[in-house]
This record gives structure tokens, C-alpha cells and sequence, in this order.
């Protein structure tokens, strides 16, 4: 019988783990950055999405004023506070989708949040409150839609995906 030759065998041994562990190294790398980009992804998503939700609930509301200032109807107190403060909460809503949008989304979009505030408060200027409210829905769903049509590029997602 031949002798075994330990060396060759333990080297043969070395090779087989090193190659092992540079294999599980570059799997657990590879892992980790793809769990931080659908992480990242996931964020950019939520800001968007919270943003939008913001824009959709100003647009509601305005559409609620416009509806009693039509039909002559006057809102006990709770309820036009109840109103308000809705309305206050989107706003908040927006001002905090600016400072995450600062952080993770492109700074067009903080642009576009900066720009759509500046313009929801000229519009409050308007000489009558029908004025006011036109003139903010408009100003809202030029915004919404803009912002929607940013997300989609940034996130890469295609109209057919949601079809």
C-alpha cells in the first residue's frame, strides 16, 4: 500500500475550505447589499407613497369645502375643525416627506414639495374662498402627479406593473 502524503492532502484540505469561505464570503456579501438596496427601495416607496397619500387626503378635503360652499351647508364646529385639523395633519405630512426627501429621494422632489407649499399659500391669497380652493386642487394635483411620475422613474416601476 502506498503511503499518503499529508502535505499534498492537508494543502488539498486548505484549498477546499479556503475556496468554501471566499464562496460564503462573496453569497453573504452579495446578500447584504442586495437586503440594503430593497431596504433603500422600500424607504424611497414609503416617501413617495406617503407624500402622494398627503396630496390625495389636502385634495379630499378641499373637495369637502367645496361641496358645503355649493350647497350653501354650514358645518357644526367639531366637524370644521374636525376638517382643519385633517387638513393641518396632510400639510404636516408634506413638510415631513420634504426633510426625508433631503435624505433619500432626488432633490427634485424636495424642490417640488418647496414649491407646491410656496404655491398652496399664495393660493390662501385668492379673493374669494371658491378661488382659494380651485386654485389649491389644482395646484395639489399638479404636484401629485408630477411627484407620481418622478416616483415611477426613481423606482423604476412601469404602469403595466400595477395593471
Amino acid at each position: 500500500m502506498i503511503g499518503i502524503d499529508w502535505p499534498f492532502e492537508a494543502a488539498k484540505l486548505v484549498g477546499q475550505l479556503a475556496g468554501a469561505g471566499l464562496i460564503g464570503w462573496i453569497g453573504v456579501q452579495w446578500a447584504f447589499a442586495r437586503y440594503k438596496a430593497e431596504k433603500t427601495w422600500e424607504r424611497k416607496f414609503n416617501a413617495y407613497a406617503n407624500a402622494v397619500e398627503a396630496f390625495t387626503e389636502m385634495q379630499r378635503i378641499l373637495g369637502v369645502w367645496e361641496d358645503l360652499e355649493l350647497k350653501i351647508r354650514v358645518l357644526r364646529a367639531d366637524e370644521k375643525e374636525e376638517l382643519l385639523q385633517s387638513y393641518r395633519a396632510a400639510e404636516r405630512s408634506i413638510d415631513g416627506a420634504r426633510g426625508i426627501a433631503l435624505l433619500i429621494l432626488p432633490q427634485e422632489v424636495s424642490a417640488l414639495l418647496k414649491s407646491t407649499q410656496q404655491e398652496l399659500n399664495r393660493a390662501g391669497a385668492e379673493q374669494s374662498w371658491m378661488d382659494s380652493i380651485g386654485r389649491r386642487y389644482d395646484v395639489i394635483e399638479q404636484a401629485r402627479m408630477k411627484l407620481v411620475e418622478i416616483a415611477r422613474e426613481n423606482l423604476s416601476l412601469r404602469k403595466i406593473d400595477f395593471q
